[in-house]
């Protein structure tokens, strides 16, 4: 697991020229939304000058600058790359960034691809006391997946998708800050980037080799369970997509006994493969359900909703939306973000009492 954690008190800088409002820019997003304390300064020259609020539906008053010195200048001691872009690899024209906060005495917290610890240049200018953090690695003592997961008393909640980008982690953040409203103690398991960043550890499951993938989240499940009653596992992928592959090691490794779905408003087909098509959601939720159950070898999740992404539409249409998919699938559905958790929770919980007679 990513065990190396941010200093409790660091001052975040988010690099994200040019991405702070598009979909690569989601760790910026996360960033802001769940961790809004610790970020100081949004790096992006296209939006410098003004707030975050102003530029994005997120209620931060956080600056946005122009360059890492301005950043600095605004007491960050710690570099974030807050994007997400496709391959995972650092944009052109970058580099110098992040030397010139290495010269300013920053840390730096690395979510790409690239392995910026083994980098000599890098650790040159690392100043002492300072840290480099690679968020991607494959966590040690690999071991493979005994379904352990499947003995553990605890409720497991996966969080799945139609599409990737779809907004699992909020889904998943969301429904944990609820469940902790309603009293209970929830562990998250990150399994990406952008979570392990606002929670501190997890699993980047896609740096670990297929072998070992679900073997590492089920070590992830049970050490969140220790200290929990109830589980949320952040969802990778999504079936529809021709280049997901996180999906089985996510339901051998968590063993869910419920499993959260998470869709995009209207979509219907892959967002960066548009012949590729969304199936309609009654039964891909099914599909779901049978691949975790594996023809009865395992305990069949329920799943308790759909929660919507409505961003893309007015308040007016998200409310449609959510009553359209209520009627498509017989669950409750809603979106997280703009309209709560409360239909997911209700139906969690009504679950677990029925479990419990």
């Amino acid at each position: 697991m990513s065990e190396r954690r941010m200093d409790p008190d660091a001052r975040i800088a988010l690099l994200v020229h040019g991405h702070l409002v598009e979909l690569a820019g989601k760790m910026a997003s996360g960033m802001l939304r769940y961790a809004d304390e610790k970020v100081c300064a949004v790096i992006d020259r296209d939006h410098a000058g003004r707030a975050v609020m102003d530029v994005m539906p997120i209620r931060s008053d956080t600056p946005v600058v122009a360059s890492v010195r301005k950043a600095a200048a605004l007491g960050a001691d710690t570099l974030l790359v807050g994007v997400a872009p496709p391959g995972g690899r650092l944009p052109d024209g970058w580099r110098n960034e992040i030397l010139e906060a290495l010269d300013a005495g920053m840390s730096l917290v690395n979510p790409l691809h690239d392995r910026w610890e083994a980098d000599e240049e890098l650790r040159a200018r690392l100043k002492p006391g300072r840290y480099i953090w690679d968020v991607r690695a494959e966590p040690p003592n690999l071991q493979l997946a005994t379904g352990e997961a499947e003995r553990l008393s605890v409720p497991r909640v996966l969080t799945v998708g139609t599409d990737m980008g779809s907004g699992k982690m909020t889904a998943a953040l969301e429904l944990v800050r609820a469940a902790e409203r309603q009293g209970r103690r929830v562990g998250f398991v990150a399994t990406g980037q952008v979570g392990i960043c606002i929670s501190g550890w997890g699993v980047a499951i896609d740096a670990v080799r297929v072998d070992f993938a679900a073997g590492a989240v089920e070590a992830a499940v049970v050490r969140a369970a220790q200290d929990a009653d109830l589980v949320l596992i952040e969802g990778q992928g999504g079936l529809p997509h021709p280049a997901a592959t996180a999906n089985l090691a996510l339901l051998r490794g968590a063993m869910p006994t419920h499993l959260l779905m998470v869709h995009r408003a209207g979509q219907t087909a892959i967002r960066t493969q548009p012949w590729a098509r969304v199936p309609p959601l009654k039964p891909l939720i099914r599909l779901y359900e049978d691949l975790a159950e594996c023809c009865g070898c395992f305990r069949r999740p329920q799943t308790i909703g759909v929660a919507l992404n409505t961003s893309n539409l007015s308040d007016e249409d998200a409310g449609e939306a959510v009553r359209s998919v209520e009627s498509e699938t017989g669950l409750p559905v809603t979106d997280p973000v703009r309209f709560g958790c409360g239909p997911l929770v209700a139906a969690l919980e009504a679950d677990l009492s029925a479990r419990a007679k």
